[in-house]
Parts: C-alpha cells; sequence; structure tokens
C-alpha cells in the first residue's frame, strides 16, 4: 500500500531506479520485516538482522552483524568488499542519530527529518535532507 511510505522517498527511490543505481536498503530490523519491504520496492539487496532460528523457532538471539550504528557501517563495509563500490558516488538515506557511520561512508549523505541531533548535523555540513 504506497499509504505506508513517505511519498518523498519513494519518488527518492523511483529516481535511483530510473538511474540503474542498485538500490541496498540497510535496516537495523530484521530480515524477516525487511525483504516484504525490499520485494514490495523492488530493492536489489538487504542488509539486516538475522535471527537465529532453533528448531524452527527463533531464539531471539542475532546472528552475525546488529546492523544498528557502527554495525550497519560495517554491514555495508562487508557488502562493498565483495563488489566494487566507489563510496563517493554512492548515497544512504538516515533517520536516527545512530546512521552516522553510514552516513558519513558515503558521498551523498542524505538526512530524513524526525531527529533533531541528526539535523542538526545534516544542516551543518551541508547534507540534503527529506521530509520524514
Amino acid at each position: 500500500n504506497k499509504n505506508l511510505f513517505v511519498q518523498e522517498t519513494l519518488d527518492k527511490l523511483r529516481w535511483h531506479k530510473e538511474k540503474k543505481h542498485k538500490v541496498v536498503l540497510v535496516s537495523g530490523s530484521f530480515m524477516e520485516i525487511m525483504t516484504p519491504i525490499a520485494d514490495y520496492l523492488n530493492a536489489d539487496h538487504v542488509l539486516a538482522i538475522t535471527l537465529e532460528v532453533n528448531n524452527g523457532l527463533y531464539t531471539g538471539n542475532i546472528v552475525g552483524l546488529q546492523t544498528i550504528g557502527d554495525g550497519k557501517k560495517e554491514a555495508i563495509l562487508q557488502f562493498a568488499a565483495k563488489r566494487k563500490i566507489d563510496f563517493d558516488n554512492c548515497y544512504s538515506y538516515g533517520d536516527h542519530i545512530s546512521d552516522m557511520p553510514m552516513l558519513e561512508l558515503v558521498g551523498n549523505p542524505t538526512v530524513i527529518t524526525g531527529d533533531s541531533k541528526l539535523e542538526t548535523i545534516a544542516a551543518t555540513r551541508g547534507w540534503q535532507s527529506l521530509q520524514g
């Protein structure tokens, strides 16, 4: 449903797809939540938290990286290590101060409004902002 997403964000995603950019959703949420969203948005890859499953049940433990803060940056670096990625030409979008390591990694950081600390940093650094 289109109403589940912020129109300005959908427009930006559409712009990236038209430019033939690879779209990678990077989230501190779980793969089980992010995969259907990525499918709906036609994203190319998802980097998110993987939950441990034991005998068909979720244990509550995380397998691998926790993709929040520095863990999000590390997941991106591991993903990039297997591909030729020029971070100066990459875009990232963050909506929380914990996204700073990811935003600082790329040449085109954009802040989704809603976190005043992050908005202040974006204004100071001349980063783009989108309405959240």
